[in-house]
């Protein structure tokens, strides 16, 4: 049986919360090293360390996968609320879209959030 998923709420400042940050606040809360959330998430430590960093191997802005952020997500033994609020952090575009689709926004106002955090605008990507 499946259970209901709330989202929680946030806020503008939260959406723009590095993914990273949050990582190693929850890391410092539940006192783990980067070595046990190795071990516990079953990544390798050259991923974490990129978490960590918020570098790739060309010294970018990481992006980590989804299924990376899972993985990170059951390594450090979140609940479902701080589960969620990490995968948001990870891909905070969603976070902007869908707080202002809860508040009735048009594209044009979810564009203009998602340029004030930086981050990629609705309709910019050619697939």
């Amino acid at each position: 049986m499946r259970g209901e998923i709330s989202l929680p709420h946030i806020s503008p400042n939260e959406i723009c919360v590095s993914f990273s940050d949050m990582v190693r606040e929850h890391m410092k809360i539940k006192g783990y090293t980067q070595s046990e959330l190795v071990k516990s998430s079953t990544l390798p430590k050259t991923v974490i360390s990129r978490v960590l960093r918020n570098t790739n191997h060309k010294g970018k802005n990481y992006s980590p996968s989804y299924m990376t952020v899972l993985s990170i997500c059951y390594g450090l033994k979140l609940n479902q609320e701080e589960a969620i609020r990490l995968l948001l952090a990870a891909y905070p575009e969603i976070g902007v879209c869908l707080e202002t689709i809860q508040q009735g926004k048009d594209i044009y106002e979810t564009n203009k959030m998602l340029y004030e955090c930086g981050l990629s605008l609705l309709g910019s990507s050619e697939e």
